[in-house]
């Protein structure tokens, strides 16, 4: 790869993942909060190369949006892109693990619990086939 601006790179990413500048909240380089208009005026004007080698981006560099999602650094082996990032969704069912497990993979069927809607939907369940096979 050539010489990258980084102001395009950006366009680009946002455009990519159907935002523009207008979803920016905030963004940081060098661990600094800079003003979003001077942002992008310094983005203008760098260019780096983005190919193998050595990073020359700040890898620090964190674009936040208003939608709690962002854009963050990433490198390898001296190529350098923006990942946009989500935070996760928050599972709806939980699983125990076992205290005396010392591996937290171990989760056993006997100690799951489930939020109100499943436990409704299973005595539903048990209901029905309670009354079809006439127990």
């Amino acid at each position: 790869m050539g010489m990258t601006n980084a102001y395009d790179e950006l366009m680009q990413d946002l455009k990519f993942i159907g935002k523009t500048t207008d979803n920016i909240m905030w963004a940081t380089l060098g661990g600094y909060e800079i003003p979003l208009k001077n942002y992008l005026n310094t983005m203008k004007t760098i260019n780096y190369n983005s190919g193998y080698g050595s990073a020359e981006f700040d890898e620090d560099a964190i674009v936040m949006f208003d939608d709690g999602s962002w854009l963050e650094r990433a490198e390898y082996d001296g190529s350098e892109w923006w990942v946009h990032k989500e935070v996760p969704a928050r599972p709806r069912r939980t699983r125990y693990i076992a205290e005396e497990s010392k591996d937290v993979n171990l989760a056993y069927a006997e100690d799951d619990y489930y939020d109100d809607e499943d436990e409704y939907w299973l005595d539903k369940l048990e209901d029905h086939w309670t009354s079809v096979l006439n127990l």
